[in-house]
């Protein structure tokens, strides 16, 4: 905890909102071109590889009962768990699509000064 605050709460919850704030009011827009969607995705493969580093080196930590992004039931057949891993994979790169184009709509839809500084 920091501050009373659970570390956890503040990194996937407080810095989100704030920096969804800081680029709504602070940001200049009209900046972003429609390729830079595609570059973004590039985050997804290290945010894999992260996650599966992550499985491997500290398989049993715990998660406070909430299921990861990415998640494999050991007990199911072994194909069975690849399918489903690559399913997870597939909606987690199509998030990550959606996210950058929610962001690049955004950016062309609000006005090229920045609203406040």
């Amino acid at each position: 905890q920091v501050i009373g605050i659970m570390t956890n709460t503040m990194l996937h919850k407080i810095a989100p909102i704030m920096a969804v704030i800081d680029f709504v009011l602070f940001d200049p827009h009209r900046r972003f071109r429609w390729h830079y969607m595609f570059s973004w995705l590039a985050y997804f493969p290290a945010y894999l590889v992260f996650v599966l580093a992550r499985a491997a080196i500290w398989p049993g930590v715990r998660t406070g009962g909430r299921r990861q992004s990415v998640s494999v039931r050991l007990h199911q057949p072994r194909r069975t768990r690849l399918a489903r891993f690559g399913i997870s994979c597939g909606k987690l790169a199509i998030a990550f699509f959606v996210i950058s184009l929610v962001v690049w709509l955004l950016d062309r839809a609000l006005p090229s000064k920045a609203l406040l500084g």
